[in-house]
């Protein structure tokens, strides 16, 4: 448990909004674009390099370490050390962020933008490519979206870009067996733009009769049909597109992302490629999905690897099959991009340790700008050693020309060892990462889900899988007095955790936007998000 006197500390600096430790203290002063730091120069880190050099090993998104060394080919980063001059001094100063973006950015897949960081004293930090999607579903309405980001060394390849054009089916039968073969004749289908469905999508609550949150709902560009009635609908709806390949060469990895309800079933020039919410097994026109997808979820993109051999040079047929989990379901929607994933970039902001996936938070709620930022700063400082909390320094950022007002620019919660430190998962289900948000649950412990950041799903062993579930069926178990809770949390951990959660009056608390985190077979460590 973090020690009284750390803790004092930490509420007295709050309330003057001074942060503990040697880290300078920005002052961001209202929608000016101007910030003071209590301090000239940057503070000396152990360990920690700025600029180009290397800030330690670091993960790529999908968990697995990779070292950032000088792969940054083309990209503006930092001062050379071989020029002889002496090495970049950060400047603590409100930062520049430019981004030029030739598509719109949306919410998958991450889209090809070019990215220039400049610190206060107009010192390029990062010049080159980045994939940049909306960040979270709720930011979709507001003015002022949050954006994740992802360095990389070269643009991105779309090979199918959401809200395309489809051919689709909303008959009985799909018109052959072999219907998702590429020498099948589609032409007597209708057309139509993605997303493709009906009803709403997204979600639906009420008060008084009369909706009230309509955020996180996306319309349907196209709307199919359904069938005999609405409480007798085709279970089975077919889709077909075709696209072009330059060259198969050098295509790995590749990533579909697909919105599908309920379930779907998805065919890659004739081969099964993704299966998503429905059983194991030959399926028909009348099987139906696994499970029911509702509310947020419904709109989240679902993210697999595809198998680069799967394509061929030339053109080739993406097929999907979308089931309903009922005949009176109320609405069916498809969505889909499939596009290459280039090399990382791994770049070291601010001192914070070199890595790739960054987060730019653009605070819409918070008209202080302070509140995110102080509540990771403030949970740190009870116990620096123990407790993580996601550094971010604040920035300017113009998107297109057009300037969007004061973000932060941060990290993105992941297994890094300047960020979440822990072991590599063992292959029982010993180290995970989970956060609890209200969409895509792959676990639910005493009515909270959560979603599993790492291990990845993919590819995952039934040991890992049985092993994550276990234990985590046995915190549930725990957090209603079935067990001992002792066995399963880090409790000064939970203690700090809920402190800042009372501090900060959380609106959120303890029921998602959140991260746990197991390292190596030990206890659950909390981390504010």
């Amino acid at each position: 448990m973090a020690s009284v006197e750390g803790t004092r500390c930490s509420l007295v600096v709050a309330l003057v909004c001074v942060a503990c430790g040697d880290s300078p203290t920005e002052v961001v002063g209202g929608d000016s674009g101007t910030s003071t730091s209590t301090a000239a120069t940057s503070s000396s880190v152990p360990g920690v390099q700025t600029g180009d050099e290397t800030g330690g090993e670091g993960t790529g998104s999908d968990g697995a370490d990779s070292t950032g060394g000088d792969s940054d080919t083309g990209l503006t980063t930092a001062a050379e050390t071989t020029t002889g001059e002496p090495p970049h001094e950060t400047n603590w100063d409100l930062c520049d962020i430019t981004v030029e973006c030739d598509l719109p950015i949306v919410d998958e897949p991450k889209r090809s933008c070019h990215l220039t960081v400049t610190e206060g004293d107009g010192y390029v930090v990062y010049d080159g490519e980045a994939g940049f999607e909306t960040r979270g579903r709720s930011s979709q309405g507001w003015p002022k979206h949050q954006y994740a980001v992802e360095l990389w060394q070269t643009p991105n390849i779309e090979f199918v870009a959401p809200g395309s054009v489809w051919r689709y089916n909303d008959g009985p039968s799909a018109g052959g067996a072999d219907w998702m073969s590429p020498s099948f004749d589609d032409s007597a289908w209708a057309q139509g733009s993605a997303p493709l469905g009906y009803g709403v999508m997204g979600p639906q609550w009420q008060s008084g009769g009369e909706p009230w949150a309509t955020s996180g709902q996306i319309a349907n560009a196209t709307t199919i049909g359904f069938g005999p009635s609405a409480t007798n609908k085709y279970i089975t709806t077919w889709f077909r597109q075709e696209f072009e390949v330059e060259s198969v060469a050098g295509l790995d990895p590749v990533v579909l992302n697909v919105r599908g309800d309920d379930g779907l079933v998805v065919y890659i020039n004739g081969a099964e490629a993704v299966r998503f919410n429905m059983p194991s097994g030959p399926i028909d026109a009348a099987t139906l999905a696994a499970s029911t997808i509702e509310s947020l979820e419904e709109v989240e993109f679902s993210g697999f690897p595809i198998d680069p051999s799967m394509l061929v040079q030339g053109t080739n047929v993406v097929a999907v099959e979308v089931h309903q989990i009922a005949p009176n379901s109320s609405d069916k929607v498809l969505d889909l991009s499939l596009s290459t994933k280039p090399a990382d970039a791994a770049t070291n902001f601010y001192e914070f340790g070199r890595e790739e996936d960054w987060v730019f938070n653009g605070m819409y709620f918070d008209l202080s700008l302070y509140r995110n930022k102080f509540a990771y700063d403030l949970f740190q400082s009870f116990d620096a050693e123990a407790n993580y909390g996601p550094q971010s320094h604040y920035c300017q950022l113009t998107l297109n020309g057009d300037w969007r007002g004061i973000y932060t620019l941060g990290e993105k919660i992941k297994r890094d060892d300047d960020r979440v430190d822990i072991v590599a998962e063992m292959g029982a289900g010993e180290s995970f990462i989970f956060k609890s948000d209200i969409t895509q649950r792959w676990v639910v412990t005493n009515g909270v889900g959560w979603q599993l950041e790492y291990p990845s799903e993919h590819g995952m062993s039934e040991s890992t899988a049985a092993g994550l579930n276990e234990f985590m069926a046995g915190f549930s178990d725990a957090t209603e007095g079935i067990g001992n809770i002792w066995d399963y949390v880090d409790m000064p951990s939970v203690v700090d955790w809920v402190l800042l959660q009372e501090f900060a009056r959380n609106g959120d608390a303890y029921s998602s936007s959140m991260h746990i985190y197991r390292n190596g077979g030990g206890l659950i460590h909390f981390v504010p998000w």
